[in-house]
């Protein structure tokens, strides 16, 4: 096989996973991002969590419960796809020889300008574009640069990583099957957030689309990470400038227009990180 399909085809290409490894890997996984922000959640309300969106903590504990849980959850997938897998951790994240820091933070960039252009447009269609920061501003903005991502790269390990190269090792690796297992994960990742509307089922599954095709021409989940870290970021911080953080944080429903706008950023982002992951390989050819 190529180089470029190094990641997706780590299990099959080395032999290491039967079929029914990877698909325990993966119920596991999703077993442990479900569960683990229940527990949260519920040891969070014995701690005295603030329920009430009108309480001034409302915003920063909202974060440490529902995103925070993720710092539990990424070990563990770790974990779980290095023992029923058996992949080294630089082979559960990249294809390329070392983790491409530098390729991740261009990436993280040019995804951030997009979202922003993305997100500022689309506050000030909906009415939404006022400063109005919410209460413990600089707390919300610490932890959302902190834990935010954790949460994208535990989804990714998750849907990106364990899921396609497990489908591939079974399916096969030709461009075709490659594009199926792309599909079918982002299926699964829409589907696994819970009710939404159908413009917002759209989104995260065009989204995941994008992810997926990202990892699959960059052999590795640095830009697909990266994408998937600036969309939510950016979102989450223009919340909070806004006062809108509650709401966004916990929204199921978009417009259309909003899904359009969002998936033009994001793929716009896409092509330009995937330029960047071109010309770093020939480079070092």
């Amino acid at each position: 096989m190529s180089q470029q399909n190094a990641y997706v085809t780590a299990l099959r290409r080395q032999g290491r996973s039967r079929w029914w490894r990877s698909l325990i890997a993966v119920v596991l996984g999703v077993l442990v991002i479900s569960l683990v922000p229940l527990v949260v959640t519920i040891v969070s309300s014995s701690l005295g969590f603030a329920t009430d969106t009108a309480s001034p903590d409302y915003p920063w504990q909202l974060t440490v419960r529902n995103i925070g849980a993720f710092v539990v959850c990424l070990p563990l997938l770790i974990l779980i796809n290095r023992g029923l897998n058996r992949l080294p951790t630089r082979e559960q994240v990249t294809g390329a020889p070392a983790w491409r820091w530098g390729l991740a933070l261009r990436s993280l960039g040019v995804a951030c300008v997009a979202v922003a252009v993305y997100a500022v447009t689309l506050f000030a269609i909906e009415g939404r574009l006022a400063f109005a920061p919410e209460p413990r501003f600089a707390l919300i903005v610490a932890l959302l640069v902190l834990l935010v991502p954790v949460q994208v790269f535990t989804e990714e390990l998750l849907f990106r990583g364990m899921f396609m190269q497990g489908l591939v090792s079974a399916i096969g690796v030709t461009t075709v099957r490659v594009l199926i297992a792309v599909v079918v994960s982002s299926v699964i990742f829409a589907a696994l957030h819970g009710t939404q509307s159908p413009a917002m089922w759209a989104s995260r599954f065009g989204m995941a689309l994008i992810y997926g095709y990202a990892l699959w021409r960059s052999d590795g989940l640095e830009v697909p990470t990266a994408l998937h870290t600036a969309n939510n970021l950016v979102l989450l911080l223009l919340a909070a400038v806004t006062g809108t953080f509650a709401t966004t944080f916990s929204n199921t429903s978009v417009t259309w227009v909003s899904t359009s706008l969002q998936l033009v950023a994001l793929g716009v982002s896409c092509a330009v990180a995937l330029r960047l992951a071109q010309r770093r390989a020939i480079k070092k050819a």
